[in-house]
């Protein structure tokens, strides 16, 4: 049998339901209580509920999809229009989610603003604020957190919950020692994704300079070409295929030294992908649920950036799951939607983290 063996008295005053007593969270608090020193979150923040129904176009508004999980990293998008609500913060204050602590979305905010109102605003008392916005960030938290959600569509956390998180205490001296070490740790990082994004920006050039082929200069002609119809017959009817850019580069592809195949020639297997039916509705057992990768998931930096606050899983026929058959090193490519400053075909490739 598998389960958690609970005391009657642990449950005395308390919630009757069985997450709050997973052996994860169990365990975690138990590592937390046998430290010198620990604490309620209660006992260091003052959970500050200044809302308003304002927002104005100086106001820099806030949401759940403006912070990355994990790293609580602020992330602007467009500005938003009018609320129904928000919370009012101060820069410092820390912004802790209620829904869906499993994101990991805290925010320690570095400038006055407004907020979702699914966020709670904690300002620190008698602790460093920068350490505990990484605490709060931690496995210690979240492995309390993520097993103290209530309802099924909207999973979120009750006020009482959060503030009795239990969370550990050292002196201060040793809090500023770990708020210096993810410092240095954050600047490292950014330097390393400084270098990639240099290696990244110079990849197209690199290539093209081995391969010998360089891209045609624009001409101020490159919108009138002629094409022979010999040249048409079998092929594609548009006019893109055959301006002047085009041509030229087709010309250097062929003029190179290497050896040319068609794209269909280097791959064993094709498949289109599907969009399925919404997850809600009613199926059978000839449907898998599964998550589907969209467009809006490539995210021009050679990734799939999926945001669990925006997969979207739908239910596709079993049958067509099968035969898309998605592996490991398999590439996706984008085939429909683009801009005029994003065109469409980018390509992810699939690995294992």
């Amino acid at each position: 049998m598998i389960g958690n063996k609970v005391k009657k008295s642990t449950i005395i005053g308390g919630r009757f339901d069985p997450f709050q007593f997973n052996q994860e969270r169990m365990y975690t608090i138990e590592r937390i209580c046998s430290t010198s020193e620990y604490c309620k979150l209660r006992d260091v923040v003052n959970n500050v509920k200044r809302i308003t129904t304002e927002l104005s176009a100086s106001d820099i508004y806030v949401g759940l999809e403006n912070i990355t999980g994990n790293t609580g990293d602020y992330i602007p998008t467009k500005e938003k229009e009018k609320i129904s609500s928000a919370a009012i913060f101060r820069k410092g204050d820390i912004l802790f989610p209620k829904l869906r602590p499993y994101l990991n979305k805290v925010y320690q905010a570095e400038f006055d603003g407004k907020c979702s109102t699914e966020f709670h605003v904690f300002q620190a008392k008698n602790i460093n604020p920068k350490f505990l916005s990484i605490l709060l960030r931690s496995d210690l938290v979240l492995n309390q957190t993520k097993y103290l959600m209530t309802g099924n569509t909207l999973p979120r956390l009750q006020t009482s919950d959060v503030e009795n998180l239990i969370i550990p205490l050292p002196p201060k001296e040793i809090q500023q020692q770990i708020v210096d070490r993810y410092n240095r740790a954050i600047e490292e990082k950014k330097a390393k994704q400084r270098e990639a994004t240099a290696l990244l920006t110079g990849i197209n050039d690199y290539l093209l300079k081995e391969l010998g082929i360089e891209f045609p200069e624009n001409t101020v002609n490159e919108r009138y070409f002629e094409v022979s119809i010999w040249d048409l017959i079998g092929g594609r009817l548009n006019p893109t295929s055959y301006n002047v850019k085009n041509m030229a580069l087709q010309r250097m592809i062929q003029n190179s030294p290497f050896t040319k195949l068609h794209l269909k020639d280097l791959i064993i297997h094709s498949a289109a992908g599907d969009w399925g039916i919404d997850e809600t509705e009613i199926v059978n057992e000839n449907y898998s649920k599964c998550l589907v990768i969209r467009s809006t998931e490539f995210d021009n930096k050679y990734n799939l950036n999926l945001d669990n606050s925006r997969v979207k899983f739908r239910n596709i026929k079993t049958e067509k799951l099968n035969k898309i058959d998605l592996q490991v090193e398999d590439l996706l490519i984008e085939k429909s939607g683009g801009s005029p400053d994003q065109p469409v075909g980018r390509i992810a490739t699939l690995t294992k983290i």
